[in-house]
C-alpha cells in the first residue's frame, strides 16, 4: 500500500468498508473511459488499461469475503485502490490535456503507476487467498497483543516495501521484548513469508533483519519441521553465498541448528549447499567457520550424502580445517566429520591419507588439551584398509598410549578399541607394550563404568597372546586380577565376560594368580559361566580346581605327624592313599555315577545273552529294573532346563531344538518311573505298563534325534567362527591363539556329543525293536556298553575337577595329618 496516500486518508477520513467499497467502483467505469481517449503514450496506457479491467473481479472478491465488513485490512485495501484509481484519472487528464512537465517524467509517472496498479491487484489476491483478512478484523487501537502480532505477519506480505519494513521492524522489537509471545502464534504461513520477503528484496538492511527473526526461531526448536522444508532452505542456501558476514554468520547457525535432521542435511545437499559451508570453512570468521564445520558435520553422517561430500573435495577443506581452525570447536567438528566420511568409503579413507589427513590428526592428539575421541575413531578406521603400516610408522601407537593416559572415559575407550584392531600381529603388540599401553589398558579395568572394563579386558585379551605381554600383565598386581574376576559377572548385559575369562586362562600359568582368582570367588562365577557355555570358562574352572586339589595332596606330603624320617614316608603314604579313596569316595557317591555303572552292567549282558534265556539275560532284567530307582525324580532337571533361559545369541532353530530334546526325555524319564511301579507290581495293569514302556522310549529316541542335530548346528556355528579367525590369524601361528584353542577344543566335545547321540539312537532302535534284523540285542548291548564306557570316563575325570563341597569332603582326610 502506498503509505502517503494512506496517511493522507486515514487522517482525514474514516469510513466504512462498504463506503470505500462503493467508491472504487464508481470510480473504474469512468477510469476506464478516460484513460481510453488518452492518445499519448499508448502503449504504458494499454497496459494501463488491461490492469484495470481486472480491478472490477478483486472488488467483488474482497466483498463477498465472510470478514469483508469488519477486516481492517480490507479497509486499507480499499482506500488504496480507490487512491490509486484517482490517481490514474489525474494522469489521464494530464495526458489528455498535454499538461505535463515532460516526457520522461511522465513515462516514470506512467511505470510508477502500473506498479501500484499490480500490487493492488497481487495484495487483493494475499488477502483473498491466504486467510488473511480473518486475522485482522479489528482496529488496531482496540486489538489485543495477539491480534497486533498476526496484523504485523499479514503486513509483512502486503503493502509497499516501505510499509513492510516498519512491520519487519515491530516483528523484531516484540522478539526482543517477549518472543514466547511471537512464537505461541506463529505458523508455517508466517515462516513462508518471511523467506517470500527475504527473496523479494535487495535491501541488505531488510536481509538482515528477517535473518535475525529466522535465526530466533531456528534457536526456539519449535519450527525445525517448517524450517527444513525446500522452500525455506532453498533462498537460506542461497544467501548463505551471496550474503554480507552478517547474513552468512546467522545463516550458519540455522543450517547447523537444522541439520542434526537428516532431511534437513539432504536438503542442504540437494540445494547445493555444500560449496558455499566450504567457503565459509576456508574464510569465515571463527563462528561462522564452526557453525559451517558442524553443519558439514551433520550432514557426513548421513550414510547416502557421504559420496557427495566427497565429489566437493571436503576432505581437503576439514584436514585444512583440522590444521588451522581458530576455535577448538572447529577442530574437532572437522575430526568428527573425518571420522563419519571414513566409516565405510574405501575412497574417501584413500583422499583422507593423500590429503595428508593421518597426520593432521596425529598432530590434533598431540594438543594440550584433552584428546579428543573422534580423532582416535577417524584414524581407527583407517586400520582395516591398507594404511595400518602407514599409522605405525607414524607414531600412532604413542599417541594412543598418550590418549589411555590422559584422556576423556569416551576417548579411552575409543584407544583401547583402536588398539584392538591394529595390533594383529605379535610385532605390533610387543611395540603396544613398550608404549606403556598395557599398563594403561590395566587401569582401565579399575572404571566405574562397565563399558570401559569390558572394552579394556577385550584390548588386554588380544595383547595377552604375546607371552611377554601376558608377563607384563601378571606384573601389574593382584588388583588387576580382582578386577577381572569381578567381571566374570553372569548377567547377560555383562558383554565382557568371555574377554576376562580369555585374560584369566592366560593369567592362571601364574600360582599367586590362581591363588587371587580363588580367593576373589572366580569358581562360583565360572561354574555359571560353563553353565552359559562361554569360551574358555570350562578350561579356567578345571585349572584352578585341579590346582587346589593338588596344593591339597602337597600339603598331606609336606605336612609330617612324626618326628623321624620312617614316620614321615609312612604317613605320606598314608595321607596319599587316603586321598585318592576319597576320590573313589566323591565318585561312588554320585547318583548318577551308580547309575551308569549299573547301565554298562545291563548292556553288558545284554550283549552276552543277545535275547536268548539264561543267566545274563536275568543280569540285564534286574540290573535295568535297579537302575529305574535312581532316576526317580531325575526329570526335574529337564524339566528346569527347558524353562531356563538360553544362552544369548543362540539361533531359533537351535533353541526349539534344545527345548524339545528336554521336553521329551523329562516325558521319558516321568513315564519311566510309572514303567518302575508297574514292574514292582505296585501298579497291576501290566499291558498298559508296557505301552507306556514302549510310549517312553520312542520320547528318548526322540530326544536323541534333538540332541544330534542340535549338536550338528553347533558344530556349524563353530566351524564358521573358526574359519573367521583363521582368516584373522593366517600370518601367524592360529593355535597359539587362545580363542581359537578354546572353539577348537569346543568342537571337539561338540563331536564327541554327536557320537554318542548317535549311538543313542541305534541303542533305543534297537531296544524298540525298530529294525530286529539290523540292531539285534547284541548289537544293542555292544553299542549301549561301549557308549556308558565312555560316559563313567567323562564322569571320573570331572570328579577329580569338583570344588566346594567335594573339596570339603577330600579336607576331612586331611584332618588326620
Amino acid at each position: 500500500m502506498a503509505e502517503d496516500n494512506t496517511q493522507d486518508t486515514t487522517s482525514v477520513q474514516i469510513l466504512p468498508n462498504k463506503e470505500w467499497l462503493s467508491r472504487a467502483q464508481g470510480l473504474v467505469p469512468r477510469v476506464v473511459a478516460i484513460a481510453k481517449g488518452v492518445k499519448v503514450f499508448p502503449q504504458k496506457w494499454k497496459l494501463i488499461i488491461s490492469r484495470l479491467h481486472h480491478i472490477p473481479s478483486s472488488l467483488s472478491d474482497l466483498s463477498t469475503h465472510p470478514c469483508f465488513s469488519k477486516s481492517l485490512l480490507c479497509n486499507e485495501q480499499l482506500q488504496t485502490i480507490t487512491l490509486t484509481l484517482q490517481e490514474t484519472i489525474d494522469l489521464a487528464k494530464s495526458c489528455v490535456e498535454a499538461k505535463y512537465e515532460g516526457k520522461l517524467k511522465m513515462q516514470s509517472d506512467l511505470d510508477s503507476l502500473i506498479g501500484k496498479l499490480d500490487l493492488c491487484l497481487r495484495d487483493c489476491g494475499l488477502l483473498i487467498k491466504t486467510g488473511l483478512l480473518a486475522e485482522v478484523t479489528t482496529h488496531s487501537s482496540d486489538a489485543t497483543n495477539n491480534e497486533n502480532v498476526r496484523e504485523l505477519f499479514a503486513r509483512l506480505q502486503i503493502g509497499d516495501l516501505e510499509s513492510r519494513h516498519k512491520a519487519l521492524d515491530s516483528l523484531l522489537s516484540i522478539i526482543k521484548e517477549d518472543e514466547k509471545k511471537l512464537f505461541e502464534i506463529m505458523g508455517q504461513t508466517h515462516v513462508v513469508a518471511l523467506i517470500r520477503f527475504i527473496t523479494s528484496t535487495t535491501s541488505l538492511k531488510i536481509k538482515e533483519k528477517i535473518v535475525t527473526v529466522i535465526s530466533s526461531l531456528a534457536e526456539s526448536g519449535i519450527f525445525d519441521s517448517w524450517l527444513v522444508s525446500e522452500i525455506v532452505l532453498c533462498p537460506l542456501i542461497k544467501l548463505v553465498g551471496s550474503g554480507n558476514s552478517f547474513c552468512k554468520e546467522n545463516i550458519s547457525i540455522v543450517l547447523k541448528r537444522l541439520s542434526v535432521s537428516s532431511k534437513a542435511s539432504r536438503s542442504i545437499v540437494d540445494n547445493d549447499g555444500i560449496k558455499p559451508l566450504i567457503e565459509i570453512c576456508a574464510n569465515g570468521d571463527s563462528v561462522s567457520q564452526a557453525s559451517a564445520a558442524c553443519t558439514l558435520k551433520n550432514i557426513s553422517a548421513v550414510p547416502e550424502l557421504r559420496q557427495k561430500l566427497g565429489e566437493q573435495q571436503i576432505v581437503k577443506s576439514m584436514v585444512s580445517l583440522l590444521n588451522r581452525g581458530i576455535l577448538p570447536g572447529s577442530k574437532e567438528y572437522a575430526a568428527e566429520c573425518l571420522r563419519n566420511l571414513t566409516l565405510d568409503n574405501n575412497n574417501l579413507k584413500k583422499s583422507v591419507v593423500s590429503e595428508g589427513g593421518i597426520t593432521s590428526l596425529l598432530k590434533y592428539l598431540d594438543d594440550r588439551s584433552l584428546p579428543k575421541e573422534t580423532a582416535v575413531e577417524a584414524l581407527a578406521n583407517l586400520i582395516d584398509s591398507n594404511f595400518t603400516d602407514k599409522l605405525i610408522t607414524l607414531g600412532v601407537l604413542p599417541r594412543l598410549a598418550r590418549v589411555l593416559k590422559i584422556g576423556s572415559p569416551s576417548a579411552q575407550r575409543a584407544a583401547a578399541s583402536a588398539i584392538c584392531r591394529i595390533c594383529t600381529s605379535d610385532e605390533t603388540k610387543m611395540l603396544a607394550n613398550e608404549n606403556g599401553c598395557i599398563a594403561f589398558l590395566a587401569k582401565m579395568l579399575e572404571a566405574k563404568d562397565n563399558e570401559t572394563r569390558e572394552i579394556g579386558a577385550r584390548a588386554l585379551a588380544s595383547l595377552m597372546t604375546v607371552s611377554s605381554n601376558c608377563k607384563e600383565v601378571i606384573k601389574s598386581g593382584d588388583k588387576s586380577v580382582a578386577c577381572l574376576v569381578g567381571l566374570l559377572d553372569p548377567n547377560p548385559h555383562n558383554g565382557g565376560k568371555k574377554y576376562a575369562v580369555a585374560c584369566l586362562v592366560m593369567m592362571s600359568s601364574s600360582k599367586r594368580c590362581r591363588r587371587v582368582m580363588v580367593s576373589y570367588g572366580a569358581v562360583g562365577y565360572l561354574k555359571k559361566l560353563v553353565e552359559m557355555d562361554v569360551d574358555g570358562a570350562k578350561r579356567l574352572l578345571e585349572r584352578l580346581e585341579i590346582g587346589r586339589f593338588e596344593k591339597f595332596v602337597h600339603q598331606l606330603k609336606t605336612n609330617p605327624s612324626a618326628d623321624d624320617a620312617r614316620d614321615i614316608n609312612m604317613s605320606s603314604s598314608l595321607d596319599v592313599a587316603r586321598a585318592e579313596l576319597g576320590l573313589a569316595v566323591l565318585y561312588l557317591n554320585k547318583a548318577e555315577a551308580r547309575d551308569k555303572i549299573c547301565r554298562a552292567i545291563q548292556y553288558g549282558s545284554k550283549f552276552l545273552s543277545n535275547g536268548e534265556p539264561g543267566t545274563a539275560q536275568n543280569v540285564d532284567k534286574s540290573t535295568s529294573l535297579a537302575r529305574k530307582v535312581f532316576r526317580l525324580f531325575k526329570f526335574i532337571n529337564d524339566l528346569h532346563a527347558l524353562i531356563s533361559p538360553n544362552a544369548p545369541g543362540t539361533p531359533l532353530p537351535l533353541i526349539l531344538l534344545g527345548k524339545s530334546k528336554n521336553a521329551l526325555l523329562s516325558t521319558f524319564l516321568f513315564l519311566d518311573q510309572i514303567v518302575w511301579l508297574g514292574r514292582t507290581g505296585i501298579y497291576k495293569n501290566k499291558e498298559r505298563t508296557e505301552l507306556i514302556g514302549r510310549i517312553s522310549l520312542f520320547c528318548w529316541l526322540g530326544s536323541s534325534v534333538c540332541t544330534t542335530l542340535v549338536e550338528i548346528g553347533e558344530l556349524g556355528r563353530l566351524s564358521t567362527s573358526m574359519k573367521k579367525l583363521e582368516k584373522e590369524f593366517k600370518n601367524t601361528n592360529k593355535y597359539k591363539n587362545e580363542q581359537y584353542r578354546s572353539k577348537l577344543q569346543k568342537s571337539n566335545e561338540r563331536t564327541l556329543a554327536l557320537v554318542k547321540a548317535g549311538m543313542d539312537i541305534v541303542v533305543a532302535v534297537g531296544l524298540l525293536q525298530l529294525a530286529p534284523k539290523k540292531v539285534t540285542p547284541r548289537v544293542t548291548g555292544a553299542f549301549g556298553c561301549f557308549r556308558h564306557h565312555r560316559r563313567l570316563r567323562q564322569l571320573k575325570s570331572n570328579s577329580t575337577s569338583r570344588q566346594g563341597k567335594d573339596v570339603l569332603i577330600l579336607s576331612e582326610y586331611s584332618a588326620a595329618v
